[in-house]
C-alpha cells in the first residue's frame, strides 16, 4: 500500500541530539492533531547499525499500515544504538529520543 513512498532513502551522516538533524514528516500524516499520539504514526526498526524511521500516515485509523521511510546510518546513529542500555528496546528509547529533541516534526 505505498501511494507515497516509492523508495526508502537513506541519511548516511544523521546526527542524535538536541542540536541534531530534523525529519519533516507532518506533510505526511493524514488526521493528526495534537490530542492523538505521534507513535501511532512514527516507529522505528532498529538493525544492522542503522536506524529505521517507519511512518503510519493515519496512525490508528487502519487504512494505511507502517512502511519505511527513512535509513539513518552515521557515526551518531551507532553511538546512540551503542548508548541504549541492557534490558531497554532500542526502538522505544531511541524514538523518544528524537522526540524530545525535537528531531521529528509533525
Amino acid at each position: 500500500v505505498s501511494d507515497y513512498l516509492d523508495l526508502v532513502e537513506k541519511f548516511t551522516d544523521f546526527e542524535f541530539g538536541e542540536t541534531g538533524d530534523q525529519i519533516d514528516v507532518s506533510q505526511l500524516l493524514i488526521n493528526y492533531s495534537e490530542t492523538k499520539d505521534i507513535e501511532a504514526y512514527v516507529s522505528l526498526k532498529v538493525e544492522n547499525n542503522q536506524v529505521t524511521l517507519m511512518l503510519d500516515r493515519d496512525g490508528a485509523e487502519g487504512k494505511y499500515a507502517a512502511q519505511d521511510l527513512l535509513v539513518l546510518q552515521g557515526d551518531s546513529v551507532q553511538a546512540a544504538i551503542n548508548g541504549v542500555k541492557a534490558g531497554q528496546d532500542a526502538k522505544d528509547v531511541l524514538l523518544d529520543q528524537l522526540l524530545n529533541n525535537n528531531q521529528i516534526l509533525y
